[in-house]
């Protein structure tokens, strides 16, 4: 797969198409689509599954995308060999509601939904939902 660095992060030239569908999900933030590749929510910073609320977060997640055809948009590499992207389930985006259920914080990034990631972290915050809850 080519890559271009644009800033100090690689973009993925091959454009990932609409409908992939979810075959796994390894926890709050990354899953995996039918071709085997890893995918993790741009912009999203779940705890690991071993931590607070690591297990609703991967939990919530598997509920919402497995067995399902989500839309990902504005594939960047990590890295690592996984593609972070926006993701989509029909119109809802599935980074932005982690996020806004206080199941996933959002991490200063997001491409074109900067403004609604950061808006739906303010509100997990100041509900005290999930890991913004108290201890």
């Amino acid at each position: 797969m080519a890559a271009i660095v644009l800033g100090s992060v690689p973009v993925v030239k091959r454009i990932v198409r609409p409908g992939e569908l979810v075959v796994e999900v390894v926890d709050g933030d990354t899953f995996i689509i039918q071709n085997r590749q890893p995918i993790r929510l741009y912009g999203v910073d779940a705890p690991a599954v071993e931590d607070c609320m690591g297990t609703e977060a991967r939990q919530t997640l598997k509920k919402k995308i497995l067995g399902k055809r989500v839309v990902i948009k504005e594939p960047l590499s990590d890295g690592r060999g996984r593609i972070m992207a926006l993701v989509y389930l029909k119109k809802e985006l599935v980074n932005e509601t982690l996020v806004k259920n206080g199941l996933a914080m959002y991490r200063r990034q997001a491409g074109t939904e900067k403004e609604a990631m950061k808006a739906a972290n303010e509100y997990a915050r100041n509900k005290g939902a999930g890991i913004y809850g108290p201890e």
